[in-house]
């Protein structure tokens, strides 16, 4: 979602940023589908290199508003309470950020049951892409362990599967997704 070309692969860059979601999505249904499936691509591709451990990291500048704003929707919390000062912010800037996610909820009526809708409302590229290394790193990596620690299967044997496994899988589901407007969420657990 950056502004410019990065060493990523272009064919997984989605656009050159989001829209501002205070006037509107931050980006189509579509994007948000194609920036998961981006993530998800990403650790196939280093899974095969022979990449071990997943590690995902971020600028930090300008996408604690974007995630600010998905984890009020999802996790029903006020946004004053999901809102911190990010990069330094001063107590005007605080509240100028405070206010644009109020505004960016307000404007586009992002629905908590649909994880994919509030992303493409008012999420960020950074995060949909994260989000599908997650996906990607849990398909492809815990299985395996899993397979190996309880069954005694050779992990090799197992990733390789798994990764053919997992393509067709999310391929499959993402597909649907976008075919049939269907959402695919689970439900959130709180300690409350």
């Amino acid at each position: 979602g950056m502004a410019v070309d990065t060493k990523v692969s272009k064919e997984l860059k989605v656009a050159y940023g989001t829209a501002n979601m205070t006037k509107g999505p931050a980006m189509t249904r579509a994007q948000a589908v194609q920036a998961l499936e981006a993530g998800i691509e990403m650790v196939r591709r280093l899974k095969e290199e022979g990449y071990g451990l997943l590690a995902t990291g971020e600028m930090g500048i300008g996408n604690t508003t974007t995630s600010s704003a998905v984890a009020s929707v999802l996790l029903d919390r006020s946004v004053e309470e999901m809102t911190g000062r990010g990069a330094g912010l001063s107590g005007d800037g605080l509240n100028r950020k405070i206010n644009a996610i109020r505004k960016a909820i307000e404007v586009n009526q992002p629905d908590p049951k649909d994880a994919i809708g509030v992303l493409a409302k008012v999420g960020g590229f950074d995060i949909a892409g994260m989000a599908g290394m997650f996906l990607g790193g849990a398909a492809l990596g815990a299985i395996a362990g899993a397979l190996k620690a309880y069954l005694n299967v050779n992990e090799v044997i197992a990733c390789i599967m798994l990764n053919w496994i997992s393509l067709y899988a999310v391929n499959t589901v993402l597909t649907e997704v976008k075919e049939s407007g269907t959402t695919y969420t689970l439900p959130l657990r709180t300690n409350n």
